[in-house]
């Protein structure tokens, strides 16, 4: 987890990170981040990411649904953050409610 290191995580994220890769190496498939708005869910959601990646050694698919509002964002912070084999991979799809 080199990359995490140089991300300055703030202690409830890395608690977060630790708690989640435990579910996650006894087989835990669901699980929910409940921060407050502006404590760093979007930062965290890409170093789970990356984790569970890491884990199954090799790139998983990965859906981020989220408001058309925050999607900008969502590709700029995974471009940011995230280690060159999560963000090489990032597609925006965007449209309609429809759609």
């Amino acid at each position: 987890m080199e990359f995490l290191k140089e991300l300055g995580l703030w202690k409830h994220q890395e608690e977060c990170l630790l708690r989640i890769a435990k579910l996650l190496k006894k087989g835990t498939k669901y699980f929910g981040i409940f921060f407050e708005q502006g404590t760093g869910k979007t930062l965290t959601t890409i170093c789970i990411i990356w984790i569970i990646w890491r884990m199954a050694r090799r790139p998983v698919d990965t859906i981020i649904v989220c408001p058309l509002i925050v999607v900008k964002n969502w590709e700029k912070e995974l471009h940011k953050f995230a280690p060159e084999s999560v963000s090489n991979r990032v597609q925006v799809l965007t449209g309609t409610k429809k759609q």
